[in-house]
């Protein structure tokens, strides 16, 4: 799916939002548009996303400006998400992915070495002309990232994350926000995961788990069957999903896997609903 770029013109929408009422893209002209896109409505990490985006809100209002998120899930949703977190703009249902591939933002995504279909995370920033300004695909937490300015206020990208004061340098300097409050920092989403390994012993005395989920910020405890079978199990203490997926896609996962004799095809996730 071929990507947005600055200056491209807006692919047009008109989607029911979590009140059942139609929002179009166009109603918007006249004012800069902040469009994002995240996987699932009320996960850790795109709940920690919107509440940054309603924290700007009032910001954006003084500029004349607005948000509006987009995911598949359904109406009713997206509805119980804005009641929850008292987010206040609208929440679109885009159950069919087919603006999120007008967007360039359904693709191939992977975990443990399967490959499936789901929402980039990505946000965008649509001019009052419905032209594109700024596209960032991809996006992700705990990072600091360039940010798109609208008038004086500095817009974070990566709205996964807690909107903190600008620095000199044009970055964002940002920490993750609380599910529910601001009260609090560094939210972690935790995860179960199964599988089965070659050798249990080996498994356990492997050093490949610290290397590859500390430096990442994840924390990982080890559960063994009591019957003796060679199925394990890790309890994952993650910053979100998308970080744990994209952690998943890599070399280094695939590395860490072969050395402790995982096998791909047993492995089952489990996260919080």
């Amino acid at each position: 799916m071929a990507k947005l770029k600055p200056g491209d013109r807006a692919p047009e929408f008109t989607l029911v939002d979590q009140r059942d009422k139609l929002v179009a893209l166009k109603s918007f002209r006249g004012k800069h548009v902040v469009v994002y896109f995240y996987p699932k409505a009320d996960t850790p990490g795109c709940t920690t996303q919107s509440c940054a985006v309603r924290d700007a809100i009032p910001d954006l209002k003084k500029l004349k400006a607005v948000a509006v998120g987009v995911s598949p899930d359904a109406p009713a949703k997206q509805r119980k998400f804005d009641e929850k977190y008292g987010l206040g703009f609208p929440l679109l249902a885009d159950e069919d992915h087919e603006v999120a591939k007008a967007w360039g933002v359904w693709g191939k995504k992977s975990m443990y070495g399967r490959e499936y279909m789901g929402i980039i995370r990505s946000a965008f920033v649509v001019d009052p002309k419905g032209k594109i300004v700024d596209a960032f695909y991809k996006v992700r937490t705990n990072l600091e990232l360039p940010h798109h300015s609208v008038g004086n206020l500095a817009i974070p990208i990566d709205a996964c994350l807690a909107r903190q004061a600008r620095s000199r340098t044009g970055i964002m300097r940002v920490a993750t926000c609380d599910r529910s409050t601001e009260g609090r920092e560094n939210t972690m989403a935790t995860v179960l995961i199964f599988h089965e390994v070659d050798d249990v012993d080996a498994w356990l005395r492997s050093p490949k788990r610290e290397e590859f989920f500390g430096p990442r910020g994840m924390t990982a405890r080890t559960f063994i069957d009591p019957t003796g079978t060679n199925r394990v199990g890790l309890v994952a203490d993650v910053p979100d999903l998308e970080t744990l997926q994209e952690a998943l896609a890599t070399e280094a996962a695939a590395d860490a896997m072969k050395t402790d004799g995982v096998r791909p095809e047993t492995i089952v996730m489990l996260v919080e609903p």
